[in-house]
């Protein structure tokens, strides 16, 4: 069995290290594609969403029937649209108001 020399082993070394980077640089792009699909709403109109949320859901339970229930999940959902920034509707349509996208 023939020994390595310390440049043959260093250089495959090297070869894997760089092939890990690859992969490593391929993951962190796929992830942030993910995240640029998944923030689909801008600042602006997430803090305008959590608000309208909140303030649908706080008349809804104030109404106490069925209508107000029906407000009350609007207002959640509008609540959820501005604390994740992900609109689903937004996804379905395949739109974005995110200016970082």
């Amino acid at each position: 069995m023939a020994k390595r020399s310390g440049s043959q082993t260093s250089k495959k070394q090297s070869q894997e290290s760089s092939r890990l980077s690859d992969q490593e640089q391929e993951l962190a792009a796929e992830q942030e594609q993910d995240n640029r699909l998944f923030f689909n709403v801008a600042a602006d109109e997430r803090v305008y969403s959590a608000l309208a949320g909140g303030a649908l859901t706080l008349l809804g339970l104030r109404r106490r029937s069925t209508f107000g229930a029906v407000l009350a999940v609007i207002g959640g959902s509008l609540i959820y649209r501005g604390a994740t920034g992900h609109c689903s509707m937004y996804s379905a349509l395949g739109t974005t108001t995110n200016p970082k996208n």
